[in-house]
């Protein structure tokens, strides 16, 4: 397996035990307390693995995904606990775990994604397979917590109390939209691409539309509506981020799409799609 530069690896491992070890009091629930103590004994293994190869100053591509992972579980520790407060009403005690929890999330993409060279190089196709994973992972869960952020502050009353709520909450739904679209679908880039010698014309074309689990019909779904609150909102800033289209049209794309896969290859999985039509009907009228 490809070896990568260790110089920081270790720095890293120590800074994440350290956040880990100090409990944060954010962090009360039990399932919470579970996933941190399973994280600490993990991080101490990897802090051992990572000791033991520092005198080569290299470390194998494995002992990055475990950091990887790593980070991945603490973040989770913090979602969760986050997603129970989110439930009715979005508070100013909450955008430090929710930005925490995007950090942690950018620190995985800082190690998936170096700067200087590939982490893993193409022949090595289990590695490959590995990364794909863990880079869709990321940008799945960075689009589905602004989502959730986006859904909670829309529903509540009085939501935009003053321009800047309103201004923070646009920016979110639009993040929120390229890490589910953009993103997630540079990850599979090449599976897109290829040839399939298949006869199972429903299967070619949830491929075809980058629908490859459950995740990526709710990240549609996510995007459509998001874009959808930005329509409603009379927001037209975010074109550059959305491929030069307005919020309304991406958000009638998204949903028709949603809905054509719904009610098409993935028929008989019933997936609702009354929100979906209520999002193109509205979009098709003010158009």
């Amino acid at each position: 397996m490809e070896t990568v530069n260790c110089e920081h690896v270790d720095e890293r491992v120590q800074r994440i035990l350290s956040l880990i070890d100090s409990k944060p009091d954010y962090l009360t629930c039990r399932q919470s307390a579970e996933i941190l103590s399973k994280t600490i004994k993990e991080g101490s293994k990897l802090q051992q693995t990572v000791a033991e190869t520092a005198k080569s100053a290299t470390a194998s591509v494995a002992i990055i995904f475990d950091l990887v992972q790593m980070l991945l579980n603490f973040s989770y520790a913090i979602e969760l606990k986050l997603v129970d407060d989110l439930t009715e009403r979005f508070e100013e005690r909450l955008w430090l775990p929710f930005n925490g929890v995007l950090e942690y999330l950018d620190e995985v993409l800082q190690l998936l994604n170096p700067v200087k060279k590939p982490l893993v190089a193409d022949g090595d196709l289990e590695a490959m397979s590995k990364l794909k994973e863990l880079l869709e992972c990321t940008y799945w869960r960075k689009g589905a917590l602004h989502y959730m952020l986006c859904h909670t502050i829309y529903h509540q009353s009085q939501p935009f109390s003053d321009l800047s709520q309103k201004d923070r909450f646009v920016e979110h739904c639009a993040q929120g939209v390229v890490y589910l679209t953009t993103d997630m679908r540079k990850v599979r880039e090449t599976d897109l691409s290829q040839e399939y010698d298949c006869n199972d014309t429903q299967l070619l074309e949830l491929i075809k539309q980058g629908i490859f689990s459950d995740t990526h019909m709710l990240a549609v779904m996510y995007s459509a509506e998001m874009c959808y609150w930005l329509h409603l909102l009379g927001d037209s800033s975010k074109r550059s981020q959305f491929g030069g289209l307005d919020a309304c049209t991406m958000a009638q794309q998204l949903a028709n799409q949603y809905i054509s896969i719904a009610e098409g290859p993935l028929r008989s999985a019933n997936w609702n799609t009354s929100l979906a039509h209520t999002i193109l009907e509205s979009c098709q009228t003010s158009l």
